[in-house]
C-alpha cells in the first residue's frame, strides 16, 4: 500500500484516549461497541470473538452470566468486555485493572470470583501464563458478541478508506487466512468445529470487504463527480457574476434613462404651468386695466369736449387708477411668492390655504361663471410646505375648471374633513365624470382627460408632490354627478 506505519504499545485506556484525542491515527482489533461508535470510525470487521466467563477449577458455582449475581468481577479497564458489563447494570461487583494478564492472574491467586474476557483471548492467556487452576465456563455470553476491526478518529474517512482497501486485499490473495492460522488457532485439536467455524467467518469477511470494496470504488467516483460539479459551480459562478456586472450596468443605464425621461416631463410640466399662469395673469389684468383705460377715455373725451376738468375730479380718478395699479402690483407678488422656491414648512390653517389658492386661480373661475363652494369640518393648523400644496390644489381646482366647459350651472366643491387616515383635502366637481377607460389609467404619465388639449402630466407630477413631500396619496374616482379628487396627508 505504499504507506510508512509506526507502532508502540501501552495500557488500553491510554491508547484508547490516544485515538479520541488525536494523538494517534489508528488502534487494530478494536470490538465495535454503542459507546465506541460515538467516538470512533470503524473498518469492515476481520474477527469475530464472543464473552466468556472465565473461573477457578474449584469453583462450580458459575454456570452461566446469570451465576455472575452478587460476584466480584474482574475486567481490563475500558475494555469492551468492561462497557457490556456496565451496560447490562447486573447485581455484581465490577473490578476493573489495567490488563486481562493480570485480571487472570489475580483471579488464579484466589482474589474475586470471574474474569469476564473474549474466549479466544482468555484460552491464549491461560496458555501463555501457565495458569491450569483457571477453567472457561463453556456457556458462551450470547449476547456479547464482539466484531473486531480497526478504529480510526471520527471523520477521518481517506484513512479508513485506506484500511478496507488494506483488508480487501489481504483477504483475496490468502495472507489473511495465513495469520489467522498462525496466531489465532492454538486449540484446533480441542475444538473440531473450530476451522469449519473459521472458514465461515472467513467467507463472511471476505464478502463484507468485497462490499467495502464496492464502497470504496464510489466513493472515489464520488469524489471525481464532486470535483467535476464543484470546478461546473465555480465556472457557473463567475458566470453569474459577469452577468450580474451587465445587469448592473444595464440597470444603471435603464434609471438614467428614466431620469432623463422624468426631467423632460417636469420641464414639459413646467411649460404647461408657464402659460397656464401666464393665462391667469391675463384675466387678473384685465379687469384693472380696463377700469384705468375708462378713466383715461373719460379724461381724454372731458378735454376735447374742452369742458373744464375741475382739480377735485382729477384726483378722483388720479386715486382710482392708483388703486387698480396697486391691484396689478398685488397680482404680480401672488404670482412671484407662488414660484419662489419653498423648502421649508409652514403652519397654515386649512382655510388660508384656500384663500391664497383662489387669489391665483379666483379670477379664471369668476370668468368661467362657475360657483365655487368651500366646506371645511374643522378648520385645522396643518405644518406643510404652502407652494407646493397650492400647486396640487390649482392644477386640480384648473382641471375642473376645463372639465366643466359647457356645463349650464358648473360647480366646483372643496371639502376639507379628518378621519383616521388623516386630514382629506378634496376637490369634486358636477361635470360628469371621467371616462372608465381614461380613469383606469389616471396617474401614469402622459394620460390626460382632456383629449388633445392635455399634456397628461399634471395629475402624475401631482401625484409625486403629494407622495414624496407629504408622504401622502392622491386618489380619485367618480361620484353620481362629476369627479372627485381627494389629498390624503398623514397625520
Amino acid at each position: 500500500m505504499n504507506h510508512e506505519v509506526s507502532f508502540y504499545v501501552d495500557a488500553w485506556a491510554k491508547v484508547k484516549n490516544d485515538l479520541e484525542i488525536g494523538a494517534i491515527d489508528v488502534l487494530p482489533l478494536v470490538g465495535r461497541t454503542p459507546e465506541r461508535d460515538a467516538l470512533f470510525d470503524f473498518s469492515v470487521p476481520y474477527l469475530v470473538m464472543h464473552g466468556a466467563i472465565v473461573v477457578r477449577d474449584e469453583d462450580d458455582s458459575i454456570h452461566s452470566f446469570a451465576d455472575l449475581a452478587q460476584k466480584s468481577v474482574l475486567v481490563m479497564q475500558d475494555d469492551n468486555a468492561h462497557e457490556y458489563l456496565l451496560r447490562k447494570k447486573g447485581d455484581y461487583k465490577i473490578v476493573s485493572v489495567p490488563s486481562f494478564e493480570e485480571a487472570l492472574k489475580i483471579l488464579s491467586q484466589g482474589k474475586h470470583d470471574a474474569v469476564v474476557v473474549q474466549k479466544l483471548v482468555a484460552v491464549q492467556l491461560i496458555a501463555k501464563l501457565k495458569l491450569p487452576n483457571l477453567k472457561i465456563v463453556s456457556a458462551n455470553i450470547e449476547d456479547f458478541r464482539q466484531d473486531f476491526s480497526f478504529a480510526v478518529h471520527e471523520g477521518d474517512k481517506e484513512l479508513l478508506a485506506i484500511l478496507n482497501e488494506g483488508l480487501s486485499i489481504v483477504m483475496a490473495n490468502g495472507t489473511y487466512a495465513k495469520l489467522y492460522k498462525k496466531w489465532l488457532m492454538p486449540f484446533d485439536d480441542k475444538n473440531p468445529q473450530l476451522e469449519n467455524t473459521i472458514k465461515i467467518l472467513v467467507s463472511l469477511l471476505a464478502l463484507l470487504v468485497m462490499i467495502s470494496a464496492v464502497g470504496l470504488l464510489w466513493h472515489r467516483s464520488l469524489k471525481k463527480q464532486v470535483a467535476l460539479k464543484t470546478r461546473q459551480l465555480s465556472e457557473s459562478k463567475n458566470q453569474l457574476a459577469a452577468l450580474n456586472d451587465s445587469l448592473h450596468h444595464r440597470i444603471q443605464n435603464a434609471i438614467a434613462e428614466l431620469k432623463e425621461k422624468d426631467q423632460l416631463m417636469i420641464t414639459q410640466s413646467r411649460q404647461a404651468a408657464m402659460g397656464e399662469m401666464i393665462s391667469m395673469i391675463a384675466h387678473q389684468w384685465r379687469q384693472p386695466l380696463s377700469i384705468i383705460s375708462m378713466i383715461a377715455n373719460n379724461l381724454s373725451l372731458e378735454a376735447e369736449l374742452e369742458n373744464n376738468l375741475e382739480n377735485s375730479q382729477i384726483q378722483t380718478a388720479l386715486q382710482e387708477i392708483n388703486q387698480q395699479v396697486q391691484h396689478l402690483s398685488t397680482t404680480i407678488d401672488d404670482f412671484k411668492n407662488f414660484f419662489k422656491p419653498n423648502k421649508e414648512k409652514q403652519s397654515l390653517h386649512v382655510s388660508q390655504i384656500v384663500d391664497d389658492t383662489l387669489h391665483i386661480i379666483g379670477s379664471l373661475l369668476r370668468n368661467n361663471t362657475i360657483e365655487f363652494i368651500t366646506e371645511i369640518e374643522e378648520d385645522r393648523e396643518i405644518l406643510i410646505y404652502r407652494n407646493e400644496i397650492i400647486q396640487v390644489l390649482i392644477n386640480l381646482i384648473n382641471n375642473a375648471k376645463d372639465a366643466l366647459q359647457g356645463n349650464k350651472n358648473p360647480k366646483i366643491i372643496f371639502r376639507a374633513f379628518s378621519d383616521e387616515k388623516g386630514l382629506h383635502l378634496c376637490v369634486i366637481d358636477n361635470a360628469g365624470g371621467i371616462a372608465p377607460e381614461i380613469l383606469s389609467k389616471l396617474g401614469e404619465p402622459y394620460v390626460s382627460t382632456k383629449a388633445l388639449s392635455g399634456t397628461g402630466l399634471g395629475i402624475y407630477l401631482s401625484k409625486m408632490i403629494i407622495q414624496k413631500h407629504f408622504g401622502g396619496e392622491l386618489t380619485w374616482q367618480n361620484l353620481k354627478n362629476g369627479a372627485c379628487f381627494c389629498i390624503c396627508l398623514p397625520q
